[in-house]
């Protein structure tokens, strides 16, 4: 499955010591299979840190079956 993550910057590899304890479902890398939503977030954090933001698009597999990531699914 495709994911993507909007940001100000492309992301070159996750690294959750990059990411805030104090999100909505805390530390962690927020990614959608919607590409358009992952588009609107990278506008909006691009413009709080001045640039014109970036969409990365993964591929994610296996994390479901993997007991080392915590993975939580809005399938609504």
């Amino acid at each position: 499955m495709h994911v993507y993550h909007g940001s100000y910057t492309k992301i070159e590899e996750v690294d959750l010591s990059k990411s805030f304890p104090n999100k909505d479902f805390g530390r962690g890398f927020y990614v959608t299979k919607l590409r358009k939503h992952a588009e609107s977030w990278a506008k909006v954090i691009g413009r709080k840190h001045k640039t014109e933001g970036m969409v990365t698009e993964f591929l994610f597999y296996d994390a479901f079956a993997n007991e080392l990531c915590k993975v939580k699914r809005f399938d609504g």
